[in-house]
């Protein structure tokens, strides 16, 4: 499994850093975003990924995204990174992992 930062432009026009799983990193659903263009990304074992997603929970704005006007279509919109961390850490962090890939 593929674990990735993004940047992804909602239907409204507006840019958020996200963080997500994949199987597979081409981009495909115009109706849910606008663009997507990837920052990085890392491949862990699949039995790793939910590990490494739960590293990154508290980089996130959780349950934050129904006052901050992103659309409800905005697929991930839970993973939507928080402003005040930068995408230095967040590449810093997945570099560091010491997890299996």
């Amino acid at each position: 499994m593929i674990f990735y930062i993004a940047k992804d432009q909602d239907t409204n026009n507006v840019w958020h850093r996200k963080v997500g799983k994949t199987k597979d990193m081409r981009f495909k659903d115009k109706r849910l975003y606008h663009d997507h263009e990837y920052i990085a990304s890392r491949q862990f074992a699949p039995e790793y990924i939910d590990e490494v997603e739960t590293i990154f929970k508290e980089y996130t704005i959780g349950k934050e995204h129904k006052n901050l006007n992103i659309p409800p279509h905005f697929m991930g919109k839970t993973e939507i990174i928080k402003e005040e961390i930068t995408t230095e850490e967040l590449i810093n962090k997945l570099n560091n992992l010491a997890i299996p890939s």
